[in-house]
């Protein structure tokens, strides 16, 4: 009867401890391909950097030849209302940088719209000309409401150039305006023309007649979150399945990018979602347990001079109230980690996030992490720590469970005082001589754990 019970003691002191709050996917095992939007094939456009379901730039069944065209829109993210654009070329922090090759001599754009702007707002037709990358700048606006397709023609700077940018607006960019986000344009047949002879060849403006659209997915670890929904569209993936795993198959690598000659991104996980245009981007969950460490298994290969970073945070009712955090420091093969964790009060939501750095080329590999508990340790004390006999006179032995590493076992009355102190490393039970010791209640205590037990003394 005795070693039945134990078990069921045993058993159900492991589904305790199991049922702790433990991370999801910990080993990165699970991913998934997210369905991001359907963009304009070829085109680079604002989609790229707006939350997934929140697109500015639209396929339209709606169009002036063939089967589509691409509408524009301002969308509201948060209380913002953002500008949608598109464009052949690439961006630099301080604007357009260059563009595709284009030799042919053209000196006018034209095309056909659609459009519902608020009066005092206009899409901005851009169109530059780079000659051994020296600019030429063109811009012109359209907007009111026009509810039937409507042509439109620009005279460009004359001149040869060997490569082109070209981009649509849904706002007007010169204007310190408010801009209304039910505002919107539609585009088709976007073409140059040559006033010296033929046109050239439409196609030489990939996809310009907006027919071409495709789906855009990101890879992301199941239950986490990164920056690859930002930046799929330029190519940059910040969170990579990698199969350099410690367990399993895979394993979740944060690299650092240098993007637009000027922007440092780093790689982030999170266990909450991100908005980068909030001023608080990380999200925190809910979560109620107390763990006492975060540990894992890592490989980090910095840029120069670069740290990885982990940072966790609890919270109880928007206050702070626990937490740590690590530095990753170069490590060429898988490294273990461990950050204590501690507590003033309990929690009931947790922010957890790593970065792979601030130098570009910066690498940081995850595996295998989790969440140490402490033993419950009321659980602990009534089932595996036992004092007998009890009530005591002369004597009492003390029974530790095998799993603490105590060193001495104190016995201190009510009001916390030691009156007796006992070496506990050799031998288990533990026994105390209690001759010397007056009748009354005192406790039990293991030194450096979490362990104590109320007895009876009475002679």
């Amino acid at each position: 009867m005795k070693k039945n019970l134990l078990i069921i003691l045993t058993v159900s002191l492991c589904n305790l401890i199991f049922a702790q709050q433990q991370l999801p996917n910990n080993s990165f095992e699970n991913w998934t391909d997210v369905f991001l939007y359907e963009g304009l094939s070829v085109w680079n456009s604002s989609n790229t950097g707006n939350v997934p379901g929140n697109e500015g730039v639209v396929k339209s069944n709606d169009s002036y030849s063939g089967n589509y065209s691409v509408k524009l829109q301002s969308i509201l993210n948060g209380e913002d209302t953002v500008l949608s654009y598109f464009y052949h070329g690439y961006l630099t922090n301080d604007g357009p940088g260059g563009g595709i090759l284009y030799s042919e001599e053209f000196d006018g754009i034209s095309g056909y719209y659609k459009s519902d702007m608020a009066e005092y707002d206009s899409a901005v037709v851009i169109v530059i000309k780079f000659l051994d990358s020296n600019p030429t700048w063109f811009t012109e606006k359209l907007g009111g409401v026009n509810e039937e397709w409507t042509y439109f023609h620009f005279d460009l700077p004359s001149g040869t150039c060997d490569s082109v940018f070209v981009g649509c607006v849904s706002g007007d960019i010169f204007t310190e305006y408010v801009y209304d986000f039910d505002s919107w344009i539609m585009f088709d047949n976007l073409y140059f023309t040559f006033s010296g002879g033929d046109n050239p060849d439409p196609e030489l403006l990939p996809n310009y007649g907006f027919e071409d659209w495709q789906n855009y997915y990101c890879t992301n670890a199941d239950s986490w979150y990164s920056l690859n929904s930002y930046f799929n569209g330029i190519g940059v993936e910040p969170l990579i399945k990698s199969e350099d795993a410690y367990v399993g198959d895979f394993a979740a690598e944060l690299k650092t990018y240098f993007i637009m000659e000027t922007y440092i991104i780093p790689g982030y996980l999170s266990i909450g979602e991100i908005f980068l245009d909030d001023d608080d981007p990380v999200r925190k969950i809910p979560y109620t347990d107390k763990p006492i460490k975060l540990k894992g298994y890592y490989k980090y290969l910095p840029g120069v001079d670069d740290n990885g970073i982990l940072q966790i945070n609890f919270t109880a009712l928007g206050e702070t109230i626990g937490g740590g955090s690590f530095m990753f420091t170069e490590a060429t093969e898988y490294t273990y980690f461990e950050t204590p964790i501690n507590f003033v009060a309990d929690p009931d939501s947790m922010l957890l996030v790593f970065s792979s750095g601030g130098v570009e080329g910066s690498s940081l590999l995850l595996d295998d992490l989790s969440f140490e508990f402490s033993v419950n340790t009321e659980l602990e004390n009534s089932l595996l720590f036992s004092a007998f006999p009890n009530p005591a006179s002369e004597y009492i032995m003390v029974q530790l469970p095998d799993i603490t590493t105590a060193e001495n076992i104190l016995i201190t009355d009510i009001q916390g005082r030691v009156i007796k102190e006992v070496n506990a490393c050799n031998s288990n039970p533990v026994k105390i001589d209690l001759s010397d010791m007056s009748d009354g209640i005192y406790f039990i205590n293991c030194q450096n754990i979490s362990l104590h037990k109320k007895i009876i003394i009475r002679k």
